[in-house]
């Protein structure tokens, strides 16, 4: 009760305070995040593992997800810090169809656009981010020949062929994992650190400058004062006879 007394009679003075603790925070996240990021390009195959910084990322699996509209290829990362599990991270890579007639019904699909859908993990001590792109080249001999067989076929038969590509190539990667026919994939990683202080040190700057801001109750009992002496001044004056 003391205390809350003691924050009520100054709030100016305690949310100061909280405004400038909350600016500090938020400049040590903003100079951690930008000197001590760690940014890494990876080629890893189904079960291989590489450390980046504090983070040891282990590749677990490869899946497809095929449709008519578009392939998409989704990795498992199995993230460990400290000898402990981290996170799972599974970033995917999504490939949409050209409609350009000559790129051929299987390789429309990957001579099109390409999208990224970023694995994050967030946390106290920083931000884990990965991006993925497989590795296709093993996948050209099919493709051409997929081509020159479905040319003549109609969609729903391509259709069909092309999910059983999609689904034999994250069946080979996973099968092969190790060997050096495996299929590989390139992974972005990057670690910011103490970027969550950041947004942590603006609320705590936000809540300080309400804090401020918010009127006491002096405060309050002076402008209802004021506004009780100002309607019973206009009152008085309405009351007058003309």
């Amino acid at each position: 009760r003391a205390l809350a007394r003691a924050l009520g009679r100054n709030r100016r003075r305690y949310g100061g305070y909280l405004v400038h603790a909350g600016i500090a925070l938020t400049l040590i996240g903003i100079a951690a995040s930008s000197s001590f990021q760690t940014n890494r390009d990876l080629q890893l195959q189904v079960g291989q593992t590489a450390q980046v910084g504090d983070y040891t990322i282990r590749y677990e699996k490869l899946t497809a997800d095929p449709k008519n509209e578009r392939i998409a290829f989704a990795a498992r990362l199995d993230v460990t810090r400290d000898g402990k599990h981290f996170a799972t991270l599974n970033p995917a890579r999504n490939y949409y169809p050209t409609q350009d007639p000559s790129a051929g019904a299987i390789g429309r699909f990957f001579m099109g656009e390409s999208t990224s859908e970023v694995g994050l993990e967030t946390g106290a001590g920083g931000d884990l981010w990965t991006a993925f792109q497989p590795d296709l080249s093993l996948l050209n001999p099919a493709i051409i020949r997929g081509n020159r067989q479905l040319a003549n076929l109609p969609p729903n038969a391509q259709g069909v062929a092309i999910i059983a590509l999609a689904d034999k190539y994250a069946q080979d990667a996973n099968a092969a994992s190790g060997g050096t026919s495996a299929p590989a994939a390139t992974f972005r990683v990057i670690v910011n650190p103490l970027v969550g202080w950041i947004w942590i040190g603006a609320l705590i700057a936000l809540a300080g400058a309400v804090m401020a801001g918010w009127p006491g109750l002096e405060s309050r009992r002076r402008v209802e004062a004021a506004y009780r002496a100002r309607l019973g001044k206009e009152l008085g004056t309405a009351a007058r006879p003309l």
